[in-house]
């Protein structure tokens, strides 16, 4: 039977459902199947228990239509965050993120950060291979998108064991009990049992959620021990084993290993396979746990690194339960271990003790065993495939494991594997991260280094800056604003005051070998210096590195048009200046975001006079030091990527002059003494709009002494 879940109405609620809790010790036994019960040299699959949950398919309903390809002409398919995202991990710190657990499994695995980021699975859909669901209760309706029927029985739970599992991975958040690791995604239900075990026969319902899109393909369920073979087990290392029978320790447990290839067809590029460990209690995980090391005549495996295996993390006692990350070979010939990976190399850890989820009957029901734990990272791999949904089944397995928080008590890797499952860290860049700088996501990538140091290049520049995309290890998209690399420098080499009158406000920035300039006068008191310099590093003061341009150095032309003239019998004197400039950059021959870097334009301009007074002469001066005008630099920036893996790229001319135009008044001195040899210079200065004034003008002074021989 085939159903769709869509025309199901949402149920109202206006309180909330009391928790029942559910005793384990009450749970039937396995129902023991004939097929492969003791161990023997048979080669079909031997009795499953729901370790919490199992699955397995009869025949029946309609095959799905596929569900359509991305096209990868739409850069709008990249992931989107959850609309109504407040940016704030503890508002998701509700009780219903709580459960009613003093340990919520949600709080261990960090997943508030996730949603606080606006990752919380829309869009994603979970295949759950279990016991059916309760297809009224009103936390998993919303979610329940696609439903088959593998048993004959009907899609409605039973058993209790599907819907709460189904309740882990996306219960709705709505603020009554509990809601589940991704509680926008949607589900696929594939009911495989009624009982508590089955066969396992799953690769069908893989191949189902493959077709309509699934990210991920939920088993809560793990073989029951088989003490005959355990006897065989030969211990060669710690939590490391091989199986001394010629069918099963070359074959794996029940022949696993030559089941895993009808896997990887069904499981198709972009599923994984979340299983249940087991709650055997042994230091190894093997049975179709091997499916994740079985490996072909090419040295590769089989299931291409798409399968994970999650124990049970008792978060309260922090420690693991159940099967721990010991290894089995599969396939052990010639005295050697032929698997092209370990158990442990597949193995996860998540909450599992205790777990408040959905249960039949609208309400809650506390759970424990390891089938408890793999729909946590299943809703993990639904908020990562939201905002990432490029990443096929293997990368985003990789990702779970290498983000996996080791920090937890007596961490060994044969015991813990790759340690907890942590959303926050899986969220965030992996691996080798930087800005790239081609049209593919292949292409060279910049270090996220460098900056600048301005005179003031205001919000305006800085916001120009903003939403430039990082790409990390697994080519996932992040955006940063590199304009908060920009800090506010004085770029200034005197001042009018200071100096006390006329100055070449220009030839501060350059080294004496590498300016010229020459004096032409144009009438009396009126004159005009024409120059030119090289600026090493620089221009006019200003700096940048890294990826907003390297800067080797700057030449620039000037002109300053002087007037000093005496005013009045008193021996008053008057000065006056207006200058410009044009600066031409020289980058450095290395890769970076700039692309181009227009002439820049600058000015200088000061007004003052001067007075006998004392013996010596004290004037104002009000005065604009040199300030660019225009400074216009076109930078290239990565804006996007699209799920072919090309990269799309905005082309944003910022204008790096000063918001803010400085205006300065200033008071002078100077004085003569023991016949002109010593000469006493000071000032004080009201610098208005200075750029590296964080508040309000800037009063700086000064005093100088020189000696004259």
């Amino acid at each position: 039977m085939s159903s769709s879940f869509k025309s199901l109405s949402r149920v109202s609620r206006d309180f909330p459902v009391p928790v029942r809790p559910l005793m384990l010790a009450l749970l039937p036994i396995c129902l023991y199947a004939c097929a492969g019960g003791g161990g023997g040299g048979l080669s079909t699959a031997g009795p499953v228990v729901l370790v919490d949950g199992s699955d397995r398919f009869a025949d029946g309903g309609a095959e799905p239509t596929p569900a359509p390809e991305a096209d990868p002409r739409d850069p709008a398919q990249g992931g989107t965050p959850t609309p109504g995202t407040v940016p704030d991990p503890v508002f998701y710190e509700t009780s219903e993120y709580y459960g009613g657990q003093w340990r919520s499994p949600l709080e261990v695995t960090r997943f508030s950060e996730s949603y606080a980021r606006g990752w919380t699975g829309l869009g994603s859909l979970v295949t759950v291979a279990d016991t059916g669901v309760d297809t009224t209760h009103p936390d998993l309706i919303p979610g329940l998108m696609h439903g088959r029927d593998f048993t004959d029985t009907g899609l409605q739970d039973t058993n209790g064991h599907g819907t709460h599992v189904a309740g882990i991975v996306a219960a709705l958040r709505d603020g009554f009990g509990m809601h589940g690791g991704a509680f926008d995604a949607d589900l696929a239900i594939a009911k495989v049992a009624s009982g508590w075990s089955y066969d396992f026969d799953l690769a069908r319902a893989a191949a189902w959620g493959r077709d309509l899109g699934s990210v991920a393909v939920n088993v809560s369920a793990a073989y029951l021990r088989d003490y005959r073979l355990e006897e065989k087990l030969v211990r060669i290392g710690e939590g490391s084993y091989y199986l001394d029978d010629p069918y099963h320790g070359v074959n794996g447990f029940y022949g696993m290993g030559l089941a895993a290839a009808d896997w990887r067809a069904a499981l198709g590029p972009g599923q994984i396979l979340v299983k249940a460990a087991g709650n055997n209690d042994t230091d190894y995980s093997a049975g179709a746990n091997q499916w994740a090391t079985a490996t072909d005549s090419q040295g590769k495996l089989m299931l291409n690194g798409q399968m994970l295996i999650v124990g049970n993390w008792d978060a309260v006692a922090e420690r693991i339960t159940g099967n721990r990350a010991g290894n089995v070979c599969t396939s052990w010939r010639d005295g050697a271990c032929h698997d092209a990976a370990r158990i442990s190399d597949a193995f996860l850890i998540a909450p599992g003790v205790n777990i408040v989820s959905t249960y039949p009957g609208g309400g809650y029901a506390a759970m424990t065993g390891t089938s408890m734990a793999p729909p946590l990272v299943a809703a993990a791999a639904a908020v990562l495939h939201q905002t990432w949904p490029h990443l096929n089944g293997r990368q985003l397995a990789s990702l779970l494991l290498e983000t996996a928080n080791r920090d937890i008590p007596d961490y060994a890797e044969h015991v813990h594997g790759q340690g907890l499952l942590d959303i926050e860290r899986a969220t965030r860049p992996v691996g080798d991260s930087g800005v790239p700088t081609g049209d593919t996501v292949a292409s060279e990538k910049l270090a996220l280094e460098g900056g600048g140091a301005l005179a003031d290049p205001g919000a305006a520049a800085r916001a120009g800056l903003s939403g430039v995309m990082l790409l990390d290890g697994y080519d996932r998209d992040f955006y940063v604003d590199l304009g908060h690399g920009m800090v506010t420098t004085d770029t200034r080499r005197g001042s009018a005051a200071g100096i006390g009158g006329l100055f070449d406000g220009y030839a501060g920035y350059f080294a004496d070998d590498s300016h010229m300039a020459f004096r032409l006068p144009l009438a009396d008191g009126i004159y005009m210096v024409n120059g030119a310099g090289h600026e090493d590093g620089a221009f006019l003061g200003n700096r940048l590195g890294g990826l907003l341009g390297s800067i080797v150095g700057s030449t620039t032309a000037y002109g300053l048009v002087n007037l000093d003239r005496r005013a009045g019998r008193r021996g008053g004197r008057i000065f006056a200046q207006l200058g410009g400039a044009v600066t031409q950059v020289e980058r450095a021959d290395r890769p970076s975001l700039l692309a181009d870097a227009a002439p820049i334009l600058s000015s200088m301009a000061s007004l003052g006079g001067s007075l006998p007074l004392a013996g010596g002469r004290v004037g104002m001066v009000l005065s604009q030091p040199v300030q660019m005008t225009r400074a216009a630099m076109t930078y290239r920036l990565p804006v996007a990527r699209r799920l072919d893996g090309g990269v799309l790229y905005a082309s944003r001319e910022i204008d790096l002059s000063p918001a803010r135009w400085e205006t300065d008044i200033g008071l002078f001195f100077r004085h003569d003494a023991l016949h002109g040899h010593l000469l006493a210079e000071s000032f004080v200065e009201w610098r208005h709009d200075a750029p590296h004034a964080l508040a309000g003008p800037v009063v700086e002074a000064g005093l100088r002494l020189r000696a004259v021989f």
